[in-house]
């Protein structure tokens, strides 16, 4: 079952009242045979699938934290070891430990890369005749999940979880499942083990959240992907200002598309009295790449830096090569490359993480080249800030930095849109040939892409009304994160202006009637055309 599914608000509200009106103590088997029951809809195969890979987790986990007592417990009773001995056993003794973890590890990752790069192998092996598999929703998220909890409990970074049923609704918790946030158990659990009493300002908090999810999916990403569609569909026809248009209106789609079903997501887990983190935090305010991938999609980048990048960075391997290169290249240069090797191999495997093609691996390439040659330019940066700081601290030069980020993002994630690199490569060219840009001054051009004069101004002001947004939780976003990091309970966004509307009830039911009509007007209701999935669902 999706978000954007008719059936899923009536699946929501019917799970809503049991678990307020039945007692408390059952409040978290209702969650689990829920989203057991929300998983069931994309098929029985598949809930056996994730039931499978989250005993996998369990199972490594608790094999791990058992070894780990009985090395404790062995050097407990063996008090007349010196300190040499205890050293070479728990070093010994460490390989078990690691070796239970690779196992676990590597049985979630191979179902994973089975369902997600067999069709592309075996398509490239049969000429073309591939194996078609359905690919089950929301299963990188899920594998991430179970995947990050087997290294904690190895890094001893948690508690090892000894219920299944309790890891069950852990992995399993369903406004996550569909594209995220990727959670942590020591995170997650806080709130979602916790006892939960009804609190009516939360309920219409969340509601409010959950409503404006479906709008900026249903109104704002599926109009702006009936443009991204029509360019796509017709790229020879769509050159030079397609392009452009498809940069602009295809970065605003992914936005409020997976934005959007953030916003569900952490408003039914709000309505429930269970916290997510937060997984935005206005990346289009990005001054550079790299704070644009600490603002989007946080909890990947949270996963990828922890689990990917500082165990490649520390890794023997790495090691080794940073004395290699810094006797071969000097300390100033060769202290580097074990950094840009790590950073463009962790990239690397976020664009395949995206999808089995070469326009993700190259996609995945090009943030990682980019991130490395702003990092390199960084002391030229802070000479020209000294050397001009008038213009360095204006607020012209940060909007300009913004907008060059926003246009460099967007150019990238044309290679997710047309999916051919040649091809891209040809469209990126055809942004400097004046003679693709004569088209763009005809409203011919401008009608063929799909949308009348009305549906323009109904994504203009979806855009507005996201930016507004934007503003008025800036501040409560960046508490949010500050929080979220420190490990003490997470901020909610919107939360002061939320809770004033929550105060008068009157007045938060009129807005959430009216929020209600524009999804069931402008959404997938209207224009003739239903809701399409979540772009994030694919992967």
């Amino acid at each position: 079952m999706a978000f954007a599914s008719g059936y899923f608000p009536l699946f929501f509200a019917v799970l809503l009242l049991l678990y307020y009106l039945l007692p408390r103590r059952l409040q978290k088997v209702i969650l689990l045979f829920g989203s057991l029951f929300f998983y069931l809809f994309s098929g029985w195969q598949n809930l056996v699938l994730i039931l499978c890979m989250s005993l996998v987790a369990y199972v490594g986990g608790r094999s791990i934290d058992r070894k780990a007592k009985q090395i404790e417990a062995t050097l407990a009773a063996e008090s007349a070891w010196d300190k040499a001995k205890r050293k070479e056993y728990r070093r010994m003794e460490k390989r078990g430990l690691r070796a239970r973890m690779y196992v676990s590890v590597v049985l979630l990752l191979l179902c994973l890369a089975f369902f997600k790069y067999t069709p592309a192998m075996s398509a490239l092996i049969g000429g073309g005749q591939g194996i078609e598999l359905l690919f089950p929703m929301g299963l990188s998220f899920f594998t991430f999940q179970l995947a990050g909890y087997v290294i904690d409990v190895f890094r001893g970074s948690i508690v090892c979880e000894t219920s299944y049923l309790r890891f069950c609704l852990f992995s399993c918790y369903f406004p996550q499942m569909v594209q995220g946030p990727i959670s942590r158990y020591g995170e997650l659990t806080k709130t979602l083990f916790a006892p939960v009493a009804f609190d009516a300002k939360g309920v219409s908090g969340g509601l409010f959240r959950v409503l404006l999810g479906y709008i900026k999916k249903l109104v704002i990403a599926d109009t702006a992907m009936i443009v991204v569609q029509t360019i796509v569909s017709d790229a020879q026809n769509y050159r030079g200002a397609g392009v452009a248009v498809l940069l602009l209106l295809y970065s605003v789609q992914i936005y409020a598309d997976f934005t959007g079903g953030m916003d569900i997501a952490l408003g039914c887990s709000e309505m429930l009295g269970i916290r997510l983190q937060e997984n935005f935090d206005h990346p289009f305010r990005s001054t550079s790449v790299k704070e644009y991938w600490r603002r989007w999609h946080i909890s990947m980048g949270r996963w990828f830096t922890d689990y990917v990048f500082y165990p490649l960075s520390i890794s023997g391997a790495s090691q080794k090569l940073s004395r290699l290169s810094r006797r071969l290249l000097g300390e100033n240069v060769g202290k580097r490359i074990p950094v840009w090797i790590a950073t463009l191999l962790t990239w690397l495997l976020t664009g395949i993480w995206h999808g089995a093609g070469w326009n993700f691996a190259l996609w995945g390439i090009l943030n990682g080249v980019t991130i490395l040659i702003s990092q390199e330019l960084t002391p030229l940066y802070r000479r020209l800030g000294v050397k001009f700081p008038r213009y360095t601290a204006s607020g012209c030069h940060r909007i300009l930095s913004c907008v060059r980020i926003f246009l460099l993002m967007g150019l990238y994630r044309t290679l997710d849109v047309y999916r051919s690199v040649p091809l891209t490569m040809r469209m990126w060219g055809s942004l400097f040939d004046p003679k693709a840009w004569r088209p763009a001054v005809s409203v011919d051009f401008w009608t063929s892409l799909g949308l009348g004069v009305p549906q323009w101004m109904l994504l203009l002001l979806g855009i507005i009304m996201m930016y507004l947004l934007g503003r008025a939780t800036r501040s409560e976003m960046a508490a949010s994160a500050a929080k979220w990091a420190s490990g003490s309970e997470c901020a909610i966004w919107g939360a002061t202006w939320r809770q004033r509307l929550c105060e008068r009830p009157i007045r938060m039911a009129v807005i959430l009637a009216f929020m209600l009509a524009v999804v069931l007007i402008f959404g997938r209701y209207g224009y003739g055309y239903d809701a399409s999935q979540f772009i994030y669902n694919q992967f």
